[in-house]
Formats: C-alpha cells, structure tokens, sequence
C-alpha cells in the first residue's frame, strides 16, 4: 500500500505536481542528502473523494461535478451513519483515528467498493434551484 520514492529536492517545492506525477498523497519525506529526499506516499485510487478530520470529527466529502467540495450527506440522501464504513475503512488504511487531522483520499480497493456501496443506497438531493 505505501510506496517510496527517491526525488530531487527541488521537486518538493512543487508538492501539487509531485504527487501527480507519483499517482498519490505524500505522507512523509527524509532528506538523505542535499540533493535527494525519500517520500513515503500513498496510491490514490479515486481523488473524486475523501474523508477530512478536523477537531476530532471524520466527515466524507465529495467533489462534485462543477470541482466544488461537498460533504456527501448534503449532496446525497442517505442516513447520516451510512457513511462510517467509509469513513472508518479510509482512516484504517492509513492507520490514523479522528484525531488525526488531515485529508485522506482511498488508497485501497475495499475503501472505494465501501464507497460505491454507499452510492448505491444514496440518492442525489435536488439543488433548490435546479431546472425542472
């Protein structure tokens, strides 16, 4: 599941781009030298959504289709606990709790099946202004 690589140093200044090109989210980075550091990353499998921890609480987001980010439960209805498989499959893949503040993308196949089972049993809320 983790994977390292060795990079320039100089590619860190661009950490965006970096973890496009590594195909996932950087967890950790050990400099070896003056020109190389090792980078622990993770693979993402889907970046169209993910779990973010604040202040001790874990909520599932989604990116919608205009690039907005959304908390799933006011994009879909679904029952609020729907959504802690999910939540609780990511964060044990990366081995943090709700304690452990940051955004985490799925990294494993049984996160997004966990994921698309809950797409399954959701049905998208309509925006009050849409068009009929």
């Amino acid at each position: 599941m983790w994977q390292e690589a060795k990079v320039e140093i100089e590619a860190l200044q661009d950490l965006e781009a970096l973890e496009k090109r590594l195909g996932g989210r950087i967890m950790d980075v050990r400099h070896l030298n003056d020109r190389e550091a090792l980078v622990t990353y993770a693979p993402v499998v889907n970046d169209s959504w993910f779990v973010e921890v604040w202040g001790g609480e874990a909520v599932l987001y989604v990116i919608d289709e205009n690039g907005f980010i959304v908390p799933f439960t006011e994009k879909y209805e679904v029952d609020p606990t729907a959504t802690r498989p999910v939540v609780e499959r990511v964060l044990q893949d990366y081995g943090v709790s709700a304690e452990d503040t940051g955004q985490y993308y799925p990294i494993t196949a049984e996160a997004e099946a966990a994921f698309q089972a809950l797409l399954q049993q959701a049905k998208k809320k309509r925006r009050p202004f849409a068009r009929r």
